[in-house]
């Protein structure tokens, strides 16, 4: 196809996918409950025009991504643009009665096509800001590079955030969206991975790992909660891990986005520490019910290590300052170390709950922070701290080091002191291949 027909193909296309966006909710606003008949007539109409754009940019797309200069790059803005914008629309916003299921089925391909465009830009925008950084002779020759790097970054920013928004509608359809979820969060990943130093001013880096966060726990919560009010007669080894298996996919996704963007992550270190104690206080849950034992070796398998990576992208990283990885292990005992024995041993034993539903989930992060009834999790957590700390800097062990009062003062309590003594927990041994999960004791 020659460039300049290519060109005018993709206006024509971007056109028409404005003109159905507008059109589909005027539409659904303006359509009264007389005009059934009509609806349904324009609902399989706008259906057929939808999976034929998505089709159609399907095999446009490999050769718009050979075609990296300006002109085409700049058109190519808009065309993307229009057609996130109707395919979010038609799956997550639902303008039309039915279709979200039928565009949920091609909408990876497209999605898919899209990413990979995505990364031709990023490339050759990587590629061109290299060579206009080496000095030349030739000082008054205008460069496009800006352009074409803004509107790379203005695709790739657009691509990211409708995968966002599509990921987290997969993830609340029960299962029946794996292909959507998959190619919407993978993509999230690789374009971030891709675009370092390119798009943090047009995505929030911070907000996206906050969101694959709320996902780990609020799925959590609901296997959890299911289990804990329905479940009659004790659970499956292979139930639990289904349940656990698209948690750890979200969990895995946040950790590799971390480890790229560790100063951005540090932004929300609160909510991470959050998740962190909810995996390791719903291990605990799990070890207490007769019923509930077999999610425990699983959880610990798949969320459990893959937590405390959560961590240790920021304490490892060089990325992030030493006085912030300081002020991470301060704010984590904070509560612990202002109440001394003394203090902590005059509550209410009743208070001291090891878990429970409402401990564990809990939306307020004071309440997390100061709750008795998480502070098996935190002993958990601080003993892995104490782990990595051959691997930690000089600083952290030391602060690491001025907790030690704060951790004896966790051990007298009466319940985490017997829950250290009777509790095996299941540790995942590493010297063998594959690593495999063996119980000891606390």
């Amino acid at each position: 196809i020659q460039l300049h027909v290519c060109r005018n193909f993709l206006l024509s296309v971007q056109r028409a996918s404005s003109w159905c966006g507008k059109h589909l909710i005027w539409f659904t606003e303006s359509i009264d409950e007389s005009e059934a008949l009509q609806e349904e007539e324009h609902n399989c109409l706008c259906l057929e025009i939808i999976l034929l754009t998505l089709n159609i940019s399907i095999k446009l797309l490999p050769m718009a991504a050979k075609c990296i200069t300006v002109d085409v790059v700049h058109t190519i803005g808009g065309f993307i643009s229009e057609l996130l914008t109707l395919t979010e629309s038609s799956i997550v916003d639902k303008k039309i009665n039915g279709t979200a299921a039928h565009v949920a089925k091609a909408a990876p391909v497209f999605l898919d096509e899209t990413i990979k465009l995505c990364r031709a830009y990023c490339e050759a925008a990587k590629s061109d800001i290299g060579r206009t950084c080496m000095p030349t002779e030739e000082t008054t020759v205008k460069h496009e590079l800006p352009d074409l790097t803004s509107d790379v970054v203005r695709i790739t920013a657009c691509t990211i955030q409708t995968l966002c928004k599509i990921g987290t509608y997969a993830a609340s359809s029960g299962g029946s969206q794996v292909a959507l979820l998959n190619v919407s969060w993978k993509g999230v990943v690789s374009l971030l991975q891709l675009g370092k130093g390119l798009i943090e001013v047009k995505v929030s880096v911070s907000n996206i790992i906050s969101t694959l966060i709320s996902l780990v726990i609020e799925s959590l919560r609901v296997a959890a909660d299911t289990w804990c009010t329905s479940l009659q007669e004790a659970l499956g080894v292979s139930e639990a891990r289904r349940a656990f298996l698209p948690i750890k996919f979200f969990l895995i996704n946040a950790v590799r986005i971390c480890s790229v963007y560790p100063s951005e992550a540090l932004t929300i270190y609160k909510d991470m520490i959050r998740c962190v104690l909810v995996i390791s206080s719903s291990s605990i849950l799990f070890s207490k019910d007769p019923l509930l034992k077999a999610a425990y070796e699983p959880l610990v398998e798949l969320l459990e290590s893959n937590s405390f990576h959560l961590l240790d992208t920021l304490m490892k990283s060089s990325e992030v300052r030493l006085e912030s990885k300081c002020q991470l292990v301060q704010y984590f005992l904070e509560n612990e170390e202002a109440n001394g024995p003394a203090q902590l041993g005059q509550n209410d034993q009743r208070e001291i709950n090891l878990v429970s539903l409402g401990s564990i989930f809990s939306l307020d992060p004071d309440v997390d922070n100061r709750n008795r009834a998480l502070l098996p999790a935190k002993l958990i957590v601080f003993l892995h701290f104490l782990t990595i700390s051959p691997n930690l800097d000089e600083e952290v062990v030391i602060e690491l080091s001025k907790k030690l009062q704060c951790l004896l003062n966790m051990l007298t309590l009466e319940d985490v002191y017997s829950f250290v003594l009777g509790c095996h927990i299941p540790t995942v041994y590493s010297a063998d291949h594959p690593p495999v999960v063996v119980w000891q004791p606390v």
